[in-house]
């Protein structure tokens, strides 16, 4: 299953490339490097934004703290995609070898085969965060900031 799900990705992947004009390697360096985690840094700053642009129309300790975590909570994934950038920087193809080479290195290591590991990394832990990034951002946005305005909207039907 999951050879056959590696393979309808990899399919997936080469139509891309054959629709865009571009290698293989370039699209997949474009898919999984920049792509990939310029979408978890945007996610994750999503719930940061909300909270600074929401802290200047009222400063109050519990929006202070709430959007401190939310600083912290972004740090590591800006922080891990200017590692990545910085690892696979420079042209496509060999971007794409060193990509390979370790991945190679880290599915010899865990003892998972090269496409248990890619499946796991770019689609499960993906999917994943960026899910997890959505939903704390909805988290926010419903609970913590509108929770003066449902006050007040009780309070005006009393």
């Amino acid at each position: 299953m999951v050879d056959a799900l590696f393979k309808f990705c990899q399919g997936v992947m080469e139509v891309v490339a054959v629709l865009s004009g571009y290698s293989y390697p370039t699209v997949n360096t474009l898919a999984f490097v920049y792509l990939q985690p310029a979408l978890l840094i945007c996610t994750a700053a999503l719930p940061m934004l909300l909270m600074i642009f929401k802290l200047w129309k009222q400063r109050t300790p519990k929006r202070f703290s709430i959007t401190a975590a939310t600083v912290v909570w972004f740090l590591p994934f800006a922080f891990g995609g200017l590692k990545i950038w910085d690892r696979y920087k420079g042209e496509f193809d060999a971007a794409f070898d060193k990509l390979l080479a370790d991945l190679g290195y880290l599915s010899d290591i865990t003892a998972l085969g090269f496409e248990w590991l890619c499946i796991l990394l770019f689609i499960v832990a993906f999917l994943f965060l960026f899910l997890l990034n959505v939903f704390f951002f909805t988290l926010l946005r419903n609970t913590v900031l509108d929770a003066p305005r449902v006050k007040r909207r009780k309070k005006a039907k009393k």
